[in-house]
């Protein structure tokens, strides 16, 4: 199939595409991957060392260690979502199997110096992964020929028509390129047949919607699926092995692709309109980096106290989208207007919120651990960078919607050698004001067999968070109360070097 690549700039799109709140919060956080080991103890290692995924949390862990290690992990997931709209909850689920961790530290001592001890580590982890499935369907009174009508209303129906031998599929590029991206979602409307001009005057600037009704059924469905990769360079050392002081610099891979379709039925008998769709696809693709600095102190052999800090990370971006329209009355040649055709967007930058996390363990001899971290993380700084204030509303969106979040993660690991049992809790709380959304819980539970240099561990994770899901980017508040669980099965070999 032939593919027609056009750009649409920033300064026409008013960022009402992709580039949306919704970015800036999924992107931001990050969820506890790691070993196996890691999350049965529910991440809570910020003050622990003896696991490569500890200098996730502080990158001073890996001075912890007393050998090096390489570890390797893949995992299991299965997500349920619940999703409440219109009165009606229906469910669907997604799973999928990942590598979702990788690396390794190299321990080098000497009692040559009081820094007696550096350590350098390489890894791989899973900071986040977006494989969803949402399937909504409900009554409402905001039909899609609102959102279309809304673009449409004060454009010069001039603008919205085809130039002499001009193909439908033609006119969407050239008014997406010329005009941005409100201008074409007009012309979408117009074809689609959803809305329409009050005369034929090419100067008119005025349209009705073709769609009657009291509440409609509208259907909305989201596939999506992506990730992001975070890969650490971290060093470390040890003063008289009692203070450990480290730093990482983390570099994220990130990709993100989301299909989503609503269709509506139910019109009145007397509608032009009788049934509609309208689908969209999003395709996301970027890079980020940020630095961890970290510190643990370390009193006698009993308590060790950790502090860990991690700048905001900064993500460069690139969208691209491609939509599709029909209608019981839209114009015939709408039909070439297809995921053939892939609007390109200016590349942009985002700024996710730092995370600051306090720690404190309990080492009882080589029997029994207990941990505890809290972290904060500010989710109403996050915003788009943006000298040309094309962002200004969503960064004032941002400031006014989100909110500080808290995490605390216990953990515990009871060791019976050469067998180890682990449980974990993680809880946070809301990351939006005067709501529940983003909360989170986690409980967690594992084991581990150590065989000479080796140790083999298995945890199972289960989680359930609070998320709202809307159907359209902008415009439009129809949207779907989403209860998201997953459950994840997690397997790590680890080699003491």
């Amino acid at each position: 199939m032939r593919k027609i690549y056009f750009i649409l700039s920033l300064f026409t799109t008013i960022s009402l595409t992709g580039q949306t709140i919704d970015d800036l919060y999924r992107y931001s956080g990050e969820f506890i991957s790691g070993t196996a080991r890691f999350q049965a103890m529910g991440g809570a290692f910020g003050a622990l060392g003896g696991d490569v995924s500890a200098s996730q949390i502080n990158p001073a862990a890996s001075a912890v260690m007393t050998q090096g290690q390489f570890a390797i992990t893949a995992s299991i997931f299965n997500d349920k979502t619940i999703a409440d709209f219109g009165g009606e909850q229906n469910k669907s689920n997604r799973g999928n199997i990942d590598m979702t961790q990788a690396g390794g530290a190299i321990v080098y001592e000497s009692d040559q110096s009081n820094w007696n001890k550096i350590a350098f580590g390489l890894s791989y982890d899973l900071s986040k992964q977006f494989n969803q499935s949402v399937y909504a369907e409900g009554s409402t009174t905001q039909g899609m020929d609102q959102f279309f009508l809304y673009f449409a209303q004060g454009i010069p129906l001039n603008d919205l028509s085809l130039f002499e031998n001009e193909y439908i599929e033609e006119a969407y590029e050239r008014i997406g390129i010329e005009q941005g991206y409100g201008n074409q979602q007009a012309f979408l409307g117009l074809y689609g047949g959803l809305i329409e001009a009050e005369d034929n005057n090419p100067s008119t600037s005025s349209y009705f919607s073709n769609a009657d009704y009291d509440n409609l059924n509208q259907v909305f469905e989201l596939e999506s699926r992506g990730r992001i990769g975070k890969y650490a360079l971290n060093a470390s050392a040890a003063y008289q092995d009692f203070l450990y002081l480290g730093a990482s610099v983390n570099f994220y891979d990130l990709f993100y692709e989301r299909f989503n379709y609503i269709t509506e039925n139910g019109f009145s008998a007397n509608s032009n309109i009788q049934n509609a769709s309208f689908d969209n696809y999003l395709f996301t693709r970027g890079n980020g980096i940020n630095v961890s600095l970290g510190g643990i102190l370390r009193i006698k052999d009993l308590f060790r106290l950790g502090l860990s800090y991690q700048t905001p990370t900064i993500y460069q971006l690139t969208d691209e989208t491609s939509q599709q329209i029909n209608s019981n009355y839209a114009f015939e040649d709408v039909r070439y207007i297809d995921y053939s055709i892939i609007n390109l967007f200016e590349d942009y930058k985002i700024k996710t919120p730092s995370i600051f996390t306090a720690s404190t363990a309990f080492v009882i001899g080589q029997t029994l651990l207990i941990s505890a971290d809290y972290s904060t993380t500010d989710y109403a700084t996050a915003e788009f960078k943006d000298k040309r204030g094309i962002f200004d509303n969503e960064n004032s969106q941002v400031a006014s919607i989100f909110q500080k979040s808290n995490t605390l993660r216990i953990g515990s690991e009871l060791k019976l050698n050469p067998i180890s049992i682990r449980f974990g809790i993680q809880r946070q709380s809301a990351t939006q004001k005067n709501s529940n959304l983003g909360e989170m819980k986690v409980n967690s539970f594992g084991i581990g067999y150590t065989y000479g240099l080796s140790r083999i561990d298995f945890a199972l994770v289960g989680s359930s968070r609070q998320e709202q899901q809307y159907f359209f980017d902008t415009v439009l508040n129809n949207s779907a109360s989403t209860k998201i669980n997953n459950v994840s099965a997690v397997f790590t070999y680890t080699l003491n070097l």
